[in-house]
């Protein structure tokens, strides 16, 4: 069981300035000087671009490396430049606010020199006095004169875009640039007028431009974003050569948590002349993404373009080529390509602003000490601890003092610093320093009053490093602490991400039933606060960080859900989430969500055989995890492609990427990950017959699986070992790891109450059953063998009808119930107006309007069944369920079995088939020399033969050659209880061909067939009255056989039939519990899809549709009835799970309390089944039990000619109603 799971958890996203119910309140630093107000990330984002002043070297060496010719080299520098004087000018201005900001804290003067240290730390001296100097740790030095700086200025969401202010600062940098900066701000708008000089591959242009900003900036401690666009325009004149600009510049970022993204876009059309020639760029751009501060990497959001024109002539073309190391721009000219610009892609380089400067790296910063207290009384420690916290984070050095000086140290930012490091330290695997850092918090926090609210948030983020570090105990008690309190906040959204979390760790421990509760309730609070966001403040900061993170949760969710269903073998409901889950993330942009489902899906796809979908797949999802660096998704799909090469055989290729994967899970410490691989690579050596490798990897994942409490993976594992124990001869060892599988799987299907989910994680676990009962079998343990029999089929339906009957409806004031009222409606309303639009004839149906409204029908009916299933695990008479005791062989002979009753048990085997042939005289097991797939060949060629009016003698005869003639010198009696188990649901036994006899089965035989052994005592008590019938038939006037069947069958029991329209669904609830017989003559359909919206159809009503579902059958009280007649069209059908559980009409009337159905397998001739019902009731009115009532009625229909053949009469079954 090496399949890997989602390690990813929900990130309980913070909102807003960290406080858990999302209150506004972004902390704004203000430091007040004589005549003005100035803090210093006023205008570090205006332009979008925050750069060193120096001009990049890279830009030189393009020039330097181009030809001579002036037309090629002033081509470069027109490309160049007007980046080059955005960065420089804005960068310049920006170090005039950081150096005004920082002095400020020893001076009341603008001058002086602040030196910086490699450790971030910053002394002053007072000199010079005319003017202010920055010295950075690598001896860059920068002189700035502020010449007059007037109004106010703030950071922070709330009084960002209120700035008003002017600022005049001459900025020089060596022999590199010059620049007199006049800056003015007025709201969204800000203009800077930059004059003087700069140095570009050695030589100096002089500039005159002015820059005018329409600028978008919110930000809080749950994130931020900003947006503007700048038109640039101006002169730039140099030796030989005039530069008239014209350019835009569009910038883009939003930042949650410590994730983030930007798009930085240049559209260019401006001029420049060389010795009288003009020339211009043409519609040119460049646009460069980022993601966490890291370049994409994509093709699409990489890319250079325009034409270049000479005089009013078209000569070139600008694009761009995007390799691993850069991306450079290209002009291509007649005399042959030029390139214009090469951008480095080794980080986020110069092109990014400092909010994208965080890295997933982490840092070797000595400041830091994860156990030292995280928030200290003085401002001094809380600043060196910030900007260590920052470098650990992976942001450089200016990055970091600038969020510290931004976001400053208050109690707020530092909590909320905190959740945002311990998450970045998650990413970097570093989940011990996470715990600590978050840990320390929590101790702290009762000494300032008002982080209260932050427990919660802190709670929830140990939670989630304790499930990475394996300890699932106390991931659960942090996780549930953290829940009672967003409760009792009434905080939909972080109750839905700590529900989800807490759902992925029940799931890891096989609490399947608690898992689905959570996630069905995380989806409900989820989108209580989807309604929450719709009614927020359009356009506001909070809606639209509330809207972004929207996706993120919900993609996971439906992710993780598609886990669980893929985990209890519920592949079609598995897809169906996964699908859901890929168009949100994808819609969504949630690259590292869609590597997790692509790698889910893709390991659906391998389970499924579907082998070119699964690698499609997996590739897709690895080609994600490489670009987001993330090593233990790569892990996990590399895996998966394991698998694949598995599959086919291919075991060298397997074993490679299985070493790969536990090279990446040891890499970031993820045992969970090495336990699944090691127990994947034992399967390979076992397939192999390497058992001296197997056996340690096994014993390994065994101990890892039993510390971490993953009880259905060590019971695979168990499994496994088991198996190596067969094949090396050790008996006694392999029988007590396959017993003590077992034992683990009941443990796990014991706490299990709801039937859906008990019935999806034993057909899981089938395989596990089948394996000890072929080796008890061959062993010659043919009484235990068939005691494991009875524990793999049909339990869910075994507890079921063991425990009370549960009304889910019956707290009407429950919001549930009023939702599954809402939507039981709905789909009564749909199938309504389907059914109308299909009685037109056909040239008048709307197909379109078929289609879709059938779409929408399947999508309700899906709402409704998961509805459904909350009801059942939110009740709490479902929680007092026990868990029936199956029966053993010795009670079987003694107290279930009449003397006169042989029972027949199947049990089907990949290689044979078993039958147990029981009465109270003794026991024989047989072997029959069929193998599955042989039998389901063979049932389903006679059975379609048989339903479409063929009958082949032969392939009859074969079926009872090898089903039955083996056992008949085991066969003391006539009267016959089969267990059919597998494909033989679905045979007509009775229809089977005794060729020497020339005879069918139902000559010789009174049959009867029950779920299992163990159910027979719940099901099959004998019928005390069979006086009262309720008789339906032909309810929409199609069936006038069958309305003369009903008027027949009433005559016998000297009542009125109920026919045509009066033969109404709500006519058939008021009489269903007061007869002894129900007898329903009507139409079947069976849903393969939604078995539990197969149905009969009934006439409708004013208050029901008509169609008796077998989900409304299951919700009735027919305890007092005998004897459920359906005399319809394939009404013995049902879904059929790996567990042998059957659903569908038989099983909802045996659990509504009768004790006998008989019903159909496929669809009957009317006139020969009304000859086969009266000959039927005949026998039952004059005292033979239902089964000899319904083999002698098949024996008269079969002795007529015209109705011989077995169409007309083996499709009845008989389950229950032998006594």
């Amino acid at each position: 069981m090496g399949a890997g799971r989602r390690v990813d958890l929900l990130a309980p996203f913070v909102p807003e300035d960290g406080r858990p119910q999302g209150t506004r309140g972004a902390v704004s630093r203000r430091i007040c000087m004589d005549t003005y107000r100035i803090i210093r990330p006023l205008i570090v984002w205006i332009f979008g671009v925050a750069i060193t002043l120096t001009p990049q070297p890279l830009l030189a060496q393009d020039h330097q490396a181009a030809p001579a010719e002036a037309e090629r080299d002033t081509l470069v520098a027109a490309w160049s430049l007007p980046g080059l004087i955005m960065e420089s000018s804005t960068t310049a201005l920006d170090w005039c606010v950081r150096a005004g900001f920082a002095v400020s804290e020893w001076s009341q003067e603008l001058t002086g020199t602040l030196t910086y240290a490699d450790d971030g730390s910053v002394s002053y001296q007072p000199a010079p006095h005319d003017r202010l100097r920055v010295i950075f740790a690598d001896e860059r030095t920068f002189d700035f004169d502020i010449q007059d700086a007037a109004g106010y200025t703030e950071a922070g969401p709330d009084g960002f875009l209120n700035n008003d202010f002017r600022l005049r600062c001459r900025a020089t940098a060596a022999d590199q640039a010059d620049l007199l900066l006049v800056a003015e701000r007025a709201g969204s708008d800000g203009t800077l007028i930059t004059t003087g000089s700069i140095t570009f591959a050695n030589d100096v242009y002089q500039i005159d431009t002015e820059a005018t900003s329409d600028i978008y900036f919110e930000s809080s401690f749950g994130g931020s974003e900003y947006r503007s666009q700048t038109a640039l325009q101006g002169e730039v004149s140099g030796p030989g050569f005039a530069l008239t600009l014209d350019e835009t510049f569009f910038f883009n970022l939003v930042a949650l948590g410590d994730e983030s993204a930007s798009t930085n876009q240049r559209r260019t059309n401006s001029q420049w002349t060389v010795a009288g020639q003009r020339y211009a760029f043409e519609g040119g751009g460049l646009n460069r993404s980022f993601r966490d501060g890291q370049p994409s990497r994509k093709d699409s959001e990489w890319q250079a373009f325009g034409a270049i024109r000479r005089g009013n002539q078209r000569v070139g073309t600008v694009s761009g080529r995007l390799d691993d190391d850069h991306f450079e721009v290209w002009a291509t000219l007649p005399e042959g390509e030029l390139r214009l610009e090469a951008i480095a892609l080794t980080g986020a380089g110069a092109t990014t602003p400092p909010a994208e400067a965080a890295g997933r790296g982490g840092s070797t910063d000595p400041t830091f000490d994860p156990g030292a207290p995280l928030l200290p009384a003085g401002e001094d420690e809380r600043v060196r601890l910030a900007h260590a916290l920052y470098r650990q984070m992976g942001l450089d050095e200016d990055t970091a003092q600038f969020m510290v000086q931004t976001l400053g140290v208050g109690d707020d930012a530092m909590a909320t610093l905190v959740i945002v490091a311990a998450r970045s330290f998650v990413v970097q695997h570093r989940y011990e320093d996470a715990r600590a850092l978050l840990e320390q918090t929590l101790a702290d926090l009762p000494r300032f009053a008002g982080l209260a609210d932050y427990e919660a948030s802190l709670l929830s983020e140990i939670g989630k490093v304790d499930y990475y570090l394996g300890d699932l105990r106390q991931a659960l008690a942090h996780l549930e602490a953290a829940l009672a309190q967003f409760r009792a906040m009434e905080n939909d959204e972080q109750q839905a991400v700590v529900l989800a979390n807490l759902a992925l760790i029940h799931e890891s421990q096989a609490e399947y039933e608690a898992a689905l509760a959570a996630y069905l309730e995380a989806l409900d609070h989820q989108r209580s606060f989807e309604e929450q966001v719709k009614k927020a403040e359009s356009g506001s900061l909070a809606q639209e960080l509330a809207t972004a993170r929207l996706p993120l949760n919900l993609g996971t969710i439906y992710n993780n859900i598609g886990s669980l269903y893929q985990t209890l073998g519920e592949h079609e409901q598995a897809v169906s989430a996964y699908t859901e889950a890929l168009a949100i993330q994808q819609a969504a942009d949630d690259l590292s969500g869609e590597a997790v489902t692509l790698h889910n899906l893709g390991r659906l796809y391998t389970a499924l055989d579907r082998r070119q979908e699964a690698v499609e797949t997996l590739q897709a999802a690895l080609a994600i995890a490489r670009e987001l660096g993330n090593r233990l998704a790569e892990g996990h799909i590399f895996g998966r492609l394991g698998d694949l090469y598995a599959a086919n055989e291919e075991y060298d290729m397997a074993l490679e990427r299985y070493e790969t994967a536990l090279e990446r899970f040891q890499e970031v410490g993820n045992t969970t990950g090495v336990a699944f691989t090691q127990n994947d690579m034992a399967v390979l050596f076992l397939e192999q017959e390497v058992y001296d490798q197997a056996e340690p990897l096994l014993l390994q994942a065994q101990t890892q699986f039993d510390a971490l409490g993953y009880r259905a993976d060590q019971a695979a594992v168990l499994s496994n070992l088991g198996y190596l124990y067969e094949r090396q001869g050790d008996t006694a060892a392999a029988l007590e790891h396959y017993r003590t599988a077992i034992d683990l799987v009941e443990s796990i299907q014991g706490q299990l109450r709801v039937e859906e989910v008990k019935s999806a994680f034993l057909a899981d676990q089938s395989n596990l059953y089948a394996y000890l009962v072929d080796f008890l079998w061959r062993e010659g343990e043919a009484a235990e063998a068939l005691d494991y029999t009875e524990r793999a089929r049909a339990r869910a339906f075994l507890d079921l009808i063991a425990n009370p009957r549960v009304d889910l409806y019956r707290a009407g004031d429950d919001p549930l119930v009023a939702q599954a009222e809402e939507l039981r409606q709905r789909m009564v309303g749909l199938q309504n107006v389907i059914a109308n639009e299909r009685a037109k004839a056909l040239e008048q149906q709307d197909q379109m309007q078929i289609d879709t409204l059938s779409g929408e029908l399947e999508k309700t009916r899906g709402a409704y069944e998961q509805l459904l299933t909350r009801l059942k695990l939110t009740n709490p008479d479902y929680a007092e369920f026990v868990t029936a005791e199956t029966v053993s062989l010795g009670a079987v002979q003694t107290e279930i079995l009449a003397a006169d009753i042989t029972f027949i048990s199947y049990f089907v085997l990949d290689e044979r088939t078993l039958a147990w042939v029981i009465d109270q005289e003794g026991y024989q097991v047989v072997e029959l020399a069929v193998s599955r797939e042989e039998l389901v060949d063979q049932v389903h060629y006679l059975r379609n033969l048989i339903a479409e009016r063929d009958f082949d003698a032969d392939s009859a005869a074969d079926l009872y050659d090898t089903l039955f003639a083996p056992l008949t010198p085991h066969i003391r009696h006539s009267n016959l209880v089969v267990v059919p188990h597998d494909v033989l649901h679905y045979l007509p036994f009775g229809a089977l061909w005794n060729a020497e006899q020339e005879r069918f089965l139902i000559d010789d035989y009174v049959l009867t067939m029950a779920p299992s052994a163990s159910t027979l005592p719940l099901i099959d008590t004998p019928t005390s009255s069979l006086r009262r019938l309720a008789a339906f038939g032909n309810p929409d006037g199609t069936l006038p056989h069958a309305e003369a069947e009903v008027k027949a069958v009433a005559q016998l029991f000297a009542t009125q039939p109920v026919t045509g329209t009066r033969a109404s669904e709500g006519r058939f609830y008021t009489q269903a519990g007061r007869a002894d017989i129900l007898h329903l003559a009507a139409h079947g359909r069976y849903d393969p899809f939604h078995p539990l919206h197969s149905y009969l159809a009934l006439a409708a009503d004013s208050r029901q549709d008509g169609r008796l579902e077998v989900q409304e059958i299951l919700g009735l009280d027919l305890s007092g009835v005998n004897l459920v007649v359906l005399s319809a069209c394939e009404t013995a059908l049902g879904t059929q799970t790996a567990g042998d559980e059957l659903v569908g009409l038989t099983r909802a009337f045996l659990y509504a309390g009768a004790p006998a159905v008989v019903t159909t397998l496929w669809p009957v001739e009317d006139e020969a089944t009304r000859a086969l019902m009266v000959t039927f009731y005949r026998h039952l009115h004059s005292g033979m039990t239902p089964a000899q009532a319904l083999q002698r009625a098949q024996s008269a229909v079969a002795a007529q000619p015209q109705w011989h053949s077995p169409y007309f009469w083996a499709a009845f079954t008989l389950t229950g109603g032998q006594r």
